[in-house]
């Protein structure tokens, strides 16, 4: 006999809802209602209900004509005149510990709680006791030994630790590791983004790989970055957290240069005459790299993709504001300002003239399957990634889709297209791509760039010095008042002239620009200066939403300018 699907117990209310005494009231946050309406009312706790609710109780209850979910915050045991809860969850919900985490990530955000809610299964509710002690955030680089470390910090852990990353193929491989080093499932939680919202009982430490990844960054209003709500839920719920990548992210460089963050030892590696690089060519590397084993080729798209860089020198095109520009036809716009440049001219060389750079995954293992007739090639792409090999064979790769395996030899094309992308971060995202995929290499492995030997990420490998090379360009970013040193905010839908004009009454030291067809408002702020910025467009966003106009779309540090 077939059993029935196991059903949460939800208690119902025998009474209507209209307005009556009752001997306890709550306040409720109500999901779901118009941005503008203060969203925690007051609602009757009918006698059945009396003993069981409980703060954070997911709860349904009358508003208007309509019924709607919501969470207790606070329970009054006096008698009240008001509208009943209908009915009650009374151990699920958001526990009041864990409430103010996500109260924090709506005012970073500009958004209301509800806005953060939708991102969080409801949970049973426990009771934590608040901590007094303070860890400091830490980075280690990966390395061979990177699970080893991971598994001493759970044995030695009280509680239970949260490992999150990018992908569900990174996230499998990482379950493994550890389950075959012998860490009991009961000691940890494995997630992806979302994994950082969720609630979870004794939870002690968070680990975070990768977290440059663009994955972790939500598609969806409000636009949060894991790496900021992670810090924030360690400083609040005092939790250890630890980041694990190839090299820190330009944010994490800034915590370490402000002390926020402690940096671990990077090993160093020192590749020599195995490291190749223009003018050479990638064949030579890939023959080498095959007489060991297999070879792994790194692309920038799957298909031909553009970017447009200076003829003579190379270097990327770039506008009087710092932003990269584009090629657009026969325009050049500015990804940043989204000015359109006239009469260019590069201001390395003084040259007039670019070109752009065109590349693609499926046209390439044809070249290659000439030069290696009788290998094996696969290509792993976002649509169709490969998971695993067999024998001596060519892996053709987009980014993020490399097989995590270990390869005799590796070679990085496009980087030019790559470096030049009109992206303020373009070349923080190859240098981060570049040593992750330097990971991958064995001991005595070949590695080919295709860059000239004076580019500075050549030059890093050279020297195995990256962190040079990474202060050097926070310098650069500082000078020109740039994320990450500055905030950047970008905010569209809505009258952009009229929103530009109060902001720049409001916030003098602001650098506000408007694009050039009144799209959207590109404002920097000085980290200090942000939550008021944040604050004014809370309250903006409320005015907007009485006049049942539009909200604005505010986004917070977007990757794609």
């Amino acid at each position: 006999m077939a059993t029935k699907p196991l059903v949460l117990k939800r208690q119902k209310a025998k009474v209507s809802t209209r307005s009556s005494n009752f001997p306890a009231s709550a306040e409720v946050t109500v999901c779901d209602l118009p941005f503008h309406i203060d969203n925690t009312l007051t609602y009757g706790i009918p006698d059945e209900f009396v003993e069981s609710a409980k703060i954070g109780s997911k709860v349904k209850v009358p508003f208007l004509q309509s019924e709607k979910f919501g969470y207790i915050r606070s329970i009054t045991r006096k008698e009240v005149s008001a509208r009943p809860i209908i009915s009650i969850k009374p151990n699920f919900g958001i526990s009041e510990n864990h409430w103010g985490f996500l109260q924090a990530i709506a005012e970073r955000y500009a958004t209301n709680i509800d806005a953060i809610i939708k991102f969080v299964r409801d949970s049973q509710l426990i009771e934590v006791a608040p901590k007094k002690t303070r860890f400091k955030p830490r980075f280690e680089f990966s390395s061979d030994r990177t699970i080893r470390l991971i598994v001493r910090e759970i044995e030695a852990s009280q509680g239970i630790t949260l490992l999150i990353a990018p992908t569900e193929r990174e996230l499998h491989k990482i379950q493994d590791q550890l389950r075959n080093s012998g860490v009991p499932e009961n000691r940890c939680r494995f997630g992806l983004r979302s994994a950082i919202l969720q609630e979870t009982e004794n939870l002690e430490s968070i680990v975070i790989f990768d977290e440059w990844s663009e994955h972790y960054r939500e598609q969806k209003a409000p636009y949060w970055n894991l790496r900021d709500v992670a810090l924030i839920r360690a400083r609040m719920q005092s939790l250890r957290i630890l980041f694990v990548s190839a090299l820190p992210s330009l944010e994490l460089f800034r915590y370490q240069e402000q002390r926020i963050i402690d940096v671990g030892k990077r090993e160093g590696r020192k590749l020599g005459e195995r490291f190749s690089y223009l003018p050479s060519n990638f064949q030579e590397t890939l023959r080498s790299g095959l007489t060991l084993g297999s070879v792994l080729i790194s692309v920038a798209t799957k298909n031909v993709s553009l970017a447009t860089i200076c003829r003579r020198c190379r270097t990327s095109l770039k506008c009087k504001c710092g932003g990269r520009l584009r090629s657009e036809g026969k325009e050049l716009i500015c990804s940043l300002c989204t000015e359109v440049v006239q009469n260019w001219r590069c201001e390395e060389c003084n040259h007039r003239d670019f070109y752009e750079i065109k590349s693609g995954a499926l046209n390439l293992k044809n070249q290659v399957s000439k030069m290696f007739p009788n290998t094996r090639i696969y290509i792993s792409t976002a649509e169709k990634p490969v998971e695993g090999i067999e024998g001596k064979a060519i892996v053709i790769a987009t980014p993020g889709m490399e097989p995590k395996l270990i390869y005799s030899a590796i070679a990085i094309l496009d980087c030019e297209y790559r470096g030049n992308l009109p992206y303020l971060r373009a070349d923080e995202f190859l240098r981060l791509q570049v040593f992750s995929l330097l990971e991958l290499l064995i001991s005595n492995g070949h590695f080919y760039l295709d860059l000239e030997g004076n580019h500075p990420l050549v030059q890093s490998l050279l020297k195995d010095r990256p962190l040079l090379q990474i202060e050097r360009e926070y310098r650069e970013l500082n000078q020109l008042q740039l994320p990450p040193i500055w905030n950047l905010t970008r905010i569209s839908n809505g009258n952009m002239l009229q929103l530009a004009a109060s902001l720049a009454e409001r916030f003098p030291f602001a650098k506000i620009q408007l694009s050039n067809r009144d799209r959207f408002l590109l404002i920097r702020t000085r980290i200090e200066d942000t939550p008021k910025l944040m604050e004014e467009l809370r309250v903006l966003q409320k005015y907007l939403s009485i006049k049942r106009e539009k909200l604005l779309k505010i986004e917070r540090e977007p990757v794609d300018i």
